[in-house]
């Protein structure tokens, strides 16, 4: 049974000084998948690198949602990428052609994550 994910917001640079909007992007995203995956608050013991985090059968994760209550590394499809930092604090990734593998690096404590995959 395909879910429709659903992905609005507004980023915008607004300047405190002039009031006046300097940037804008509108996203508003809407797409049915055929599988999706919740991962509820898991939590993550610190100090141990490249934990993966299951897609629950999503082989091309098209739309991921991630949040994490401290900072991580995350990488994306391969345990051997440099990552990013990222955290503590929620993000969304869109991905047309698809995410393989979804790998988190916590720093010293243990790390509640929170995910929500989609795609095929």
């Amino acid at each position: 049974m395909a879910k429709t994910i659903k992905v609005e917001g507004v980023f915008e640079v607004l300047n405190t000084t002039s009031s006046t909007v300097e940037g804008k992007q509108i996203i508003r995203d809407s797409a049915d998948y055929s599988c999706v995956t919740t991962l509820h608050p898991t939590k993550l013991p610190g100090g141990v690198a490249n934990q993966i985090v299951s897609f629950g059968g999503v082989l091309l994760a098209k739309r991921l949602f991630l949040s994490v209550d401290f900072e991580v590394i995350v990488k994306f499809n391969s345990m051997t990428e440099d990552g990013f930092n990222f955290g503590p604090g929620e993000m969304t990734v869109m991905n047309d052609s698809g995410i393989t593998a979804l790998y988190i690096t916590p720093g010293p404590n243990e790390t509640e994550v929170t995910a929500v995959i989609a795609g095929d």
